[in-house]
């Protein structure tokens, strides 16, 4: 891939360009700074445009759910480093509903400043998802989603959530919020 440098009226003209929600970051350091944002980018996170930029203006990924952060790090590296597009599946924070799932396509587009410049376009999969929910929501059976690597909870229906008395999943793993352990169950089907 060639380097491109990019001045503030390419910036411009490249967002003006793309359709849908959008973010331009620069890479620098460890931290991903926020060029750009389209206006919609702060609403998939439930947050007004003052308060997304307050928070994450200086690094984007305090927005990520702390748990998912490592991953999209690594996987928007392993892109970058391989000249590809990095298809990124996460849970950011969300101001009402404590998390939602976005789905981002991020490929990098050129340098500013010696770093490298990001773009990503983003689609709120928890629209999509919501219809699931609901079905799943009218299900007498309780239902819910774990990670089979770190056991954290994704996803409880409302029946898993009213047995179990919270709907405060989100970081926990399933054996402390299904059971209240400190270990995986011995019977565990995701151990075998």
């Amino acid at each position: 891939m060639a380097t491109v440098v990019f001045t503030q009226r390419d910036l411009d003209y490249i967002i003006d360009s793309v359709p849908g929600d959008c973010s331009v970051y620069q890479l620098t350091g460890n931290a991903l700074r926020i060029l750009y944002c389209s206006e919609h980018v702060p609403a998939l996170s439930g947050m007004s445009e003052e308060r997304y930029h307050e928070l994450a203006d200086e690094d984007a990924r305090v927005v990520v759910v702390e748990n998912d952060r490592a991953r999209v790090t690594d996987q928007l590296m392993r892109g970058i480093a391989a000249h590809e597009e990095s298809d990124l599946v996460y849970r950011i924070v969300h101001e009402t509903q404590g998390s939602v799932w976005v789905h981002a396509k991020a490929r990098e587009i050129g340098t500013r400043d010696g770093d490298p410049v990001i773009l990503a376009v983003f689609s709120d999969v928890s629209t999509e998802s919501e219809t699931y929910k609901t079905m799943l929501d009218k299900s007498d059976t309780i239902i819910y989603v774990s990670d089979a690597e770190t056991w954290e909870v994704y996803y409880a229906n409302k029946t898993a959530i009213d047995a179990w008395g919270s709907d405060e999943y989100v970081g926990k793993p399933c054996y402390e919020f299904v059971r209240g352990r400190k270990t995986p169950c011995p019977w565990c089907t995701i151990l075998q």
